[in-house]
């Protein structure tokens, strides 16, 4: 006679599945660049998400558990350490082939320009922060994706609902930035419309 597997003979319980591992990869600029102050905020965001993972509820024993890690890495603000790292990373995960693995990109557009060359030669998943790159558009990599509002959908709702209110001025005061400048140029052009 067949015997049952274990964990699921007479009076037994099933065994729990085991658990699915999750990392977040990335690197932050937590010593030596102008993004220090920014970076240090994200990795305190990051923990903050990563502590919540215990409030989660534990009493469901058929449901499988996931547990996520980081692996957070300062790249310094230079883009040669930072492609190395991502690479170190990556190279890492290939190896071990366990579990599962995303790619946070770093803050500034230069240094996710080179995790992004990263991840896209190894066919890694990579979500920008902030941060559109040529190289998406360039490439069209499904593994490569930000979740920043492009500079031209920025202002065009608000525009839009404040014409739609009756006003007839709309004014916008920010930086001479290449990024603002484009907004404020959409912003314009949507006035008209």
């Amino acid at each position: 006679a067949a015997q049952p597997p274990p964990g699921q003979g007479p009076g037994q319980a099933p065994t729990p599945p085991l658990p699915i591992e999750v990392t977040i990869s990335g690197t932050l600029s937590l010593t030596g660049s102008s993004n220090v102050e920014e970076s240090q905020e994200a990795l305190r965001g990051l923990n903050l998400g990563l502590s919540l993972q215990a409030l989660l509820p534990q009493d469901q024993p058929e449901q499988q558990e996931i547990i996520v890690k980081l692996d957070i890495r300062d790249d310094q603000g230079d883009p040669q350490r930072c492609w190395s790292l991502y690479n170190d990373m990556v190279q890492t995960y290939l190896q071990q082939g366990q579990g599962y693995q995303i790619f946070l990109g770093p803050i500034s557009q230069s240094l996710s320009e080179a995790a992004a060359n990263v991840t896209i030669a190894n066919d890694q998943l990579m979500i920008l922060p902030f941060t559109s790159l040529a190289v998406q558009a360039a490439q069209s990599p499904a593994s490569v994706f930000s979740l920043d509002v492009p500079t031209t959908d920025v202002l065009k709702m608000p525009v839009f609902q404040v014409a739609q209110g009756g006003a007839k001025t709309f004014a916008i005061w920010q930086d001479a930035d290449p990024f603002y400048t484009e907004m404020c140029a959409v912003a314009a052009a949507e006035a008209v419309r």
